[in-house]
């Protein structure tokens, strides 16, 4: 599992590399991301996280959608029509 997780982190860092902390960018299926300071630790000792929207069917994911929103994004049959 070492490897693994050692690729996982390498590409998180390679997203936060190129984009920074604080940023916001979505997927092709609608999925909303924000790279964020973590603000706790478990296993994993990387600083930074990548928080998403939910996906159809989920209950929640780690980005709040009304913050996906206030950033722009529309989040495909999951956003509010206004």
């Amino acid at each position: 599992i070492k490897p693994r997780l050692a690729e996982l982190n390498q590409l998180r860092q390679d997203v936060i590399d190129a984009s920074g902390l604080g940023s916001f960018f979505q997927a092709p299926d609608g999925t909303v991301y924000h790279t964020a300071e973590k603000k706790g630790q478990w296993v994993d000792f990387t600083p930074f996280e990548i928080q998403r929207t939910r996906r159809e069917g989920e209950v929640k994911g780690s980005l709040a959608l009304k913050t996906a929103e206030e950033a722009g994004f529309v989040v495909p049959g999951l956003s509010k029509v206004k």
